[in-house]
């Protein structure tokens, strides 16, 4: 049987001796030759959501960060920024219209983060949260600068170099005052990985003297939910703080739309005893739709 991402971290901490090595020096330093032997560090290493942390990871409070081109470092890092306590879903969503020459898009078959964010731009999303004209300028992958950075952990903080680390960017926008720089996902995740928001911060911070706004943005089930952060301290990653959300809609079936198909359709049928049948249940209502 095929061994899961979890497993094989497991065998890794236990080769490498990683748990003692952090208790002693604070963190681990590990290339990608040696997870190689393994698997494709590209499947090991990518951790956009603390859910997909693997047991050892969660079971030790441990996380990791690419620091340069094939090298990573494992150690007590604070990685993740919640959503799920933000409460976005209580701002209002405004409804804004694409373009009526429009052809190629069709908004209720949203099937990537790029063709949300095509929807986003075109329809005037950016322009109404930033009060400006924004152009896309920067798309695609590239490596970072060499940079600096305390990142904490519940107890110590820690200082990591990064130089020429890999990073993607989805959607890069200037206006005359500010450059955007969006991680888009294609659903609303619980948390993120500030990783995506501040290494491209840092990188583009050193090359242009505008202000350089971080955003994560989320399609989910036909609202485009759009979190304005900045960063209060440029050598600390934790310093991410949220400033805005915005929320917008163009699709006919958007959530609220769903949800009233869903009760005018229903069907009432006699209860059942609760052993006999299953209770489906969500933690969110995009789930469920």
């Amino acid at each position: 049987m095929k061994k899961t991402v979890a497993q094989l971290w497991e065998e890794i901490f236990t080769d490498y001796n990683i748990l003692n090595e952090i208790k002693e020096n604070g963190y681990f330093k590990i290339t990608a030759d040696q997870i190689r032997v393994y698997k494709e560090p590209r499947l090991m290493a990518k951790f956009d959501f603390s859910k997909q942390l693997p047991k050892v990871f969660k079971e030790n409070d441990l996380g990791i960060l690419p620091i340069r081109n094939g090298e990573y470092v494992i150690g007590k890092f604070n990685l993740f920024e919640n959503i799920k306590n933000t409460k976005y879903e209580e701002i209002n969503i405004k409804k804004v219209e694409l373009p009526s020459f429009i052809e190629t898009i069709d908004p209720d078959n949203i099937y990537s983060e790029s063709n949300a964010l095509n929807v986003a731009s075109l329809s005037g999303m950016f322009k109404d949260a930033f009060n400006e004209e924004l152009y896309e300028t920067i798309q695609g992958k590239m490596r970072t600068n060499t940079f600096d950075f305390i990142i904490s952990s519940n107890e110590v903080e820690n200082s990591i170099e990064v130089n020429g680390a890999a990073i993607e960017i989805d959607g890069g926008y200037e206006s005359k005052s500010k450059v955007v720089l969006v991680e888009a996902k294609n659903s609303m995740p619980e948390d993120f990985v500030i990783r995506q928001l501040y290494y491209p911060y840092r990188h583009w911070k050193d090359k242009v003297t505008k202000e350089i706004v971080p955003v994560f943005f989320a399609y989910d089930n036909g609202v485009y939910n759009m979190f304005i952060y900045s960063f209060e301290d440029l050598y600390n990653y934790n310093s991410l703080k949220l400033n805005k959300i915005k929320r917008y809609m163009i699709s006919s079936k958007s959530a609220e739309t769903v949800k009233k198909e869903i009760f005018q359709n229903i069907e009432l049928v006699n209860e059942l005893p609760q052993d006999e049948v299953p209770l489906p249940q969500a933690d969110s209502f995009s789930k469920v739709i």
